[in-house]
């Protein structure tokens, strides 16, 4: 049971995912929440090659602005959360990243935050077992990624992400594009 299972099932934890203490006040600017396509692949070198906008997206960078609301300098850990498209049946937001953010008292700092469809943490996939009732081979399955409607959360911790934006993504990743089916 973790922060997805309380904000599933609308329990509210005393100390949230991604809760901290800190001497100062911190506030994520709500006007400057930018979302950006990326649109990159890998070459045969491991390299990165920008494929401009003609590349299927490979992430997102996510952009906004930490301003310190305090009288002494502090350091913030602010977290992008992401929500899959419906198809998904995933329940909830699932931390995707985050940067620690050091700020001095009454100072704004811009963030940007990538997030890769080819990280270890598949932040764009949910996982399909083959057999779900199964626990013993529950591992036995594979990734699917959707293409759709996703939405960028981001804040203090699971529970506070004043920052919202949902936005389109279509990965390419098969024959099957468009006709409703995932992309594994």
């Amino acid at each position: 049971m973790g922060y997805r299972w309380y904000e599933a099932n609308n329990v509210e934890p005393v100390f949230q995912f991604g809760y901290g203490l800190s001497y100062t006040t911190f506030e994520f600017e709500d006007d400057n929440l930018k979302v950006k396509k990326v649109r990159r692949e890998a070459d045969g070198s491991g390299e990165w090659k920008n494929k401009g906008k003609n590349g299927s997206p490979s992430g997102i960078d996510v952009s906004f602005t930490v301003t310190n609301t305090g009288d002494v300098a502090g350091k913030e850990a602010a977290q992008v959360y992401l929500t899959l498209p419906n198809k998904a049946g995933q329940p909830s937001k699932r931390l995707v990243n985050f940067e620690k953010v050091d700020v001095k008292p009454g100072e704004s700092q811009r963030v940007t935050i990538r997030i890769n469809q080819a990280d270890s943490n598949h932040p764009f996939s949910y996982f399909i077992p083959e057999d779900p009732d199964n626990l013993e081979n529950w591992a036995d399955g594979e990734w699917a990624t959707l293409d759709g409607k996703y939405s960028v959360h981001v804040g203090g911790s699971s529970a506070d992400t004043p920052l919202d934006k949902t936005f389109p993504l279509n990965f390419k990743l098969n024959k099957d594009k468009g006709k409703g089916k995932p992309n594994r």
